[in-house]
């Protein structure tokens, strides 16, 4: 693209509105007389200029502000309501110096106001300075639009390439699998000991492989967590044996100080387990002989959430204290001559972000580097309600969100209950429970799409045996408080799975319970 009035570039077409001809007389002399380069259009009237607007392109725009008719206040406003007309600069240029009037043209968008008389080498010097400042907006423009462009196909070749090699990554490591069960076998150690180390390296490539997949759905917006119960004992085993191999080959010790068995988890277990990994896996790339795991619980009380603290500590060659936030950007590297994180602890830090926690570093060069992930997903193991007794109750869930339609459906697939199915946010309960009434109504209020007026006339009929839990803000909860009885709860939103797996077994138990007579 090439600037106008530069060399080679077009000469800039400049509007001129004002009622007094002598005044357009009066620029174009000022133009001519500092030689410069433009194609000029002189108008007399706003009707005119609108006019000519509507088949011409214009880089800059001259209005006079006193017009009888429209002035150029009213003019200014009709450009910049029309969207194929509101980039395009204006400037005020009038024998009006009243400071309101010079106010209300900058308020309104201007980017000058000219007093008359004109000085021609001033006039000039602000149009030229005009038409450059727009020619670099819209320059920067084209040019954030091309990286834009850039940037997306990136991240489709990268999602491509990611997922294409994920297959092939997996079909590796079963066959050497397979291969290591046939050298078991026939007693071949040595033959089982390099297919280890095909597994090892085919392992990291497909975590590799996953950390691209995962950034890509991260900015996307699409790297949503799936919750589910988890033992964050068996977790941290798991992770552990995943980095088993390189441990080993760089003869590492390695002490895992686990305090973890009375804790349950409820978070995303796949995408936390590959950030634990990703962080071992930098620990276990730096360190020179040690690595130390700590797991610890604070807390836990009640039904409420507790923290789990994972920190994991190196005694690589660490880094300075500068660089603690940027080793979690994304392609980061470090200053010691290594290769750099990647993206391993930049998915980490983002999942810490989407499971409510945080994730920070600590390091004291040649010395020792800690990393903590600080999620606040843990409740103790013995909150969690027994419901075998309730297996084949019937529960039917409302809720705008999918998101949360699923979480609400999945806690309870999780601990047992296996009818349970999602309904329209704006079904007619009447309709849909009528023939058939569930045992159970779960019903989230947060969404608009659904509907309460309903729900409440068919609870207010007296529909037994349906029992109902609804979860929204304070507010939305005072709204149904009316209602309240042996067969309505409230929860408070975002659902606490403890929290409501004890209230379905609160209402659940009073369902094996003689109904009272509603009256």
């Amino acid at each position: 693209m090439t600037e106008p009035g530069s060399d080679g570039g077009p000469d800039p077409t400049i509007m001129v509105v004002d009622d007094e001809p002598s005044n357009l007389q009066l620029v174009k002399f000022a133009l001519m007389r500092e030689k410069f380069p433009c194609n000029l259009v002189l108008l007399g009237s706003a009707a005119e200029a609108l006019d000519y607007l509507g088949g011409h392109s214009v880089n800059l725009i001259v209005l006079d502000v006193m017009m009888p008719e429209m002035d150029g206040f009213e003019t200014f406003q009709r450009i910049k309501d029309n969207p194929a007309w509101a980039d395009i600069p204006v400037i005020f240029l009038s024998a009006v110096h009243e400071p309101r009037y010079i106010i209300r043209g900058l308020e309104m968008g201007a980017v000058d106001y000219i007093g008359k008389p004109m000085i021609s080498q001033v006039l000039t010097a602000r149009f030229q300075a005009v038409l450059r400042t727009r020619y670099l907006q819209r320059e920067l423009k084209r040019r954030n639009a091309e990286l834009e462009s850039a940037n997306r196909l990136k991240d489709e070749f990268l999602s491509f390439c990611s997922h294409d090699l994920r297959a092939p990554m997996l079909a590796i490591e079963l066959t050497c699998q397979m291969l290591s069960d046939t050298a078991e076998r026939v007693g071949s150690g040595e033959a089982q000991e390099l297919i280890g180390r095909i597994v090892n390296q085919t392992r990291l490539a497909r975590r590799l492989v996953e950390n691209l997949l995962d950034m890509n759905k991260l900015d996307e917006g699409k790297l949503i967590p799936r919750p589910t119960f988890f033992a964050p004992r068996e977790l941290l085993r798991g992770c552990i044996e995943d980095h088993r191999p390189m441990i080993l080959a760089k003869g590492l010790n390695l002490d895992l100080d686990c305090q973890a068995a009375e804790a349950i988890g409820f978070g995303d277990r796949e995408m936390i387990a590959q950030a634990i990994r990703n962080i071992l896996g930098n620990a276990v790339k730096y360190a020179q002989g040690n690595v130390r795991m700590q797991s610890r619980l604070e807390g836990l009380s009640g039904e409420d959430a507790g923290t789990w603290t994972v920190s994991i500590t190196d005694d690589g060659p660490g880094f300075p204290g500068g660089d603690a936030e940027s080793i979690f950007h994304k392609y980061s590297h470090n200053n010691q001559g290594g290769a750099g994180y990647g993206l391993g602890l930049y998915i980490a830090q983002q999942t810490a972000g989407l499971h409510h926690g945080a994730i920070s570093a600590e390091s004291r060069p040649d010395d020792e580097t800690t990393l903590t992930l600080r999620l606040p997903i843990v409740f103790r193991r013995d909150a969690l309600p027994d419901l075998s007794r309730h297996s084949d109750a019937s529960v039917r869930i409302i809720a705008g969100a999918k998101e949360t339609a699923e979480l609400l459906e999945h806690v309870l697939l999780e601990v047992g209950l296996v009818d349970v199915e999602q309904c329209a946010p704006a079904c007619d309960p009447a309709q849909e429970f009528g023939a058939d009434p569930p045992d159970l109504a779960v019903v989230d209020l947060a969404s608009s799409a659904v509907e309460t007026a309903p729900l409440m006339r068919f609870i207010n009929r007296g529909h037994a045996p349906t029992r109902w839990i609804f979860f929204g803000s304070a507010e939305e909860l005072t709204e149904v408080a009316r209602l309240a009885g042996p067969a309505i709860a409230g929860l408070r939103t975002p659902p606490n799975p403890i929290a409501y797996l004890r209230t379905v077994k609160a209402l659940m138990d009073d369902r094996l319970e003689p109904m009272a007579d509603s009256g």
